[in-house]
């Protein structure tokens, strides 16, 4: 499974709030945030669709994800298709 994970920072868009947990099928490619309350500063990480939500990369627990940005991978493009 392809993660990268970014540094914390704050996001200029409204993320959508919808729970999605660790094990759950990713709906769109994005910029994902894990809401981990015991780690807060685990980080924002990019998350390719159809793929399963990963633990919390801060400590891999469980975990709930918020979706901060829509960002397709080049194989969605179909402009590289």
């Amino acid at each position: 499974m392809e993660k990268i994970i970014l540094p914390p920072q704050e996001s200029s868009k409204k993320s959508g709030r919808v729970p999605f947990l660790s094990g759950e099928m990713v709906p769109v490619s994005g910029i994902w945030r894990p809401d981990h309350t015991r780690c807060p500063n685990s980080g924002d990480i990019w998350l390719r669709k159809q793929t399963p939500f990963p633990p919390c990369p801060g400590c891999s627990s469980s975990a709930g994800f918020a979706l901060i940005e829509e960002v397709q991978h080049i194989s969605e493009d179909p402009d590289f298709q």
